[in-house]
């Protein structure tokens, strides 16, 4: 009899219920002390379930899918992962297992793509500036303010939260380009470039917005570099990963009003230190990594998705978000 064991996950706990009662599903739960799985290389908490052996079937956070919780449950077929960034996960342990890896790639793209509008309009409204003078109770105009109409965005990272935003940004009358690791034409995108014309791409833009996921290619990738290819007065966003950028590139260039704002959800180390000059800076804005993910109703939606695979996976079907 097939089994699941999963993480304690918020509001999003996996029930017998979501699933067809001819698969038989059983589930079992081990709490995840939501300080501890934060730890690079994963939290030990699993090591609370009894007789591993049993389990056929694990919904984990991605930190915790190393060897040492693949060794733990070693009969495992199908790893589900509750978020849809994999870094952290031992790929190649996992395929030398012949395991199934799947995520929740693309369940979040199109909030994400809601709160990267958001921090453009944000941005380019120069709503940081008139927030400070309503805490200063001065009543002054904020000129000139851009258009998103007739401007030109670039988005590193044309996958799925990209071409979302793409998508909701086909409707502000902007010039949108992509970058993807394999240039072809996308839905949505008057312009696509390949990772090696990333300089190209951001040239001349009024927005650079960065989607990339965290690997070798993508190290501080938006380095000194590519920020001086930029136009002066560039509208900079992160929500891709926070090993994406050198961030003092990014604190230089917004010292300099090389890049006008910034905004990002991402950071190399989260916590954000508090010694950080990114809490200071004018023209910054930040938020603690919750663009995608922890919007009403995200947890049923993650049930969901997950439960769908899991039957998918039971049942000979075709898996979304599968990455191994």
């Amino acid at each position: 009899m097939p089994m699941l064991v999963t993480f304690e996950d918020l509001q999003s706990n996996l029930v017998e219920s979501d699933f067809d009662p001819a698969l038989d599903i059983h589930i079992e739960y081990y709490k995840t002390n939501m300080k501890t799985y934060k730890i690079k290389g994963g939290a030990k908490d699993y090591m609370d379930i009894k007789d591993p052996e049993r389990f056929e079937i694990a919904v984990a956070r991605q930190p915790s899918v190393n060897k040492e919780f693949l060794d733990y449950f070693p009969n495992l077929k199908l790893v589900h992962i509750i978020g849809h960034g994999f870094e952290c996960c031992d790929l190649e342990e996992i395929k030398k297992r012949g395991i199934v890896l799947a995520g929740c790639s693309g369940l979040y793209s199109g909030h994400m793509a809601e709160d990267v509008i958001m921090r453009m309009i944000m941005l380019s409204r120069h709503t940081l500036q008139a927030m400070e003078k309503q805490r200063s109770k001065i009543w002054e105009l904020e000129r000139p303010l851009p258009a998103m109409e007739g401007s030109t965005v670039t988005i590193l990272g044309a996958g799925s939260i990209g071409q979302n935003i793409a998508k909701r940004l086909s409707t502000f009358g902007m010039t949108i380009r992509g970058v993807v690791s394999h240039k072809r034409p996308l839905e949505y995108f008057d312009e696509v470039y390949g990772a090696d014309e990333m300089k190209e791409a951001v040239k001349n833009a009024d927005f650079v917005v960065d989607c990339l996921r965290e690997d070798a290619t993508t190290n501080n990738v938006v380095n000194e570099e590519l920020i001086s290819a930029m136009k002066d007065g560039v509208y900079f966003i992160n929500v891709g990963r926070g090993s994406t950028v050198d961030e003092d590139a990014l604190i230089a260039a917004l010292k300099s009003k090389k890049i006008a704002a910034a905004s990002s959800d991402v950071f190399k180390k989260e916590p954000l230190p508090a010694e950080s000059e990114f809490w200071t800076l004018p023209n910054f804005f930040l938020t603690p990594h919750n663009s995608g993910g922890h919007h009403i109703g995200a947890g049923d939606d993650r049930r969901k998705w997950i439960s769908a695979n899991v039957t998918a996976f039971l049942t000979g079907g075709e898996l979304k978000g599968r990455i191994v």
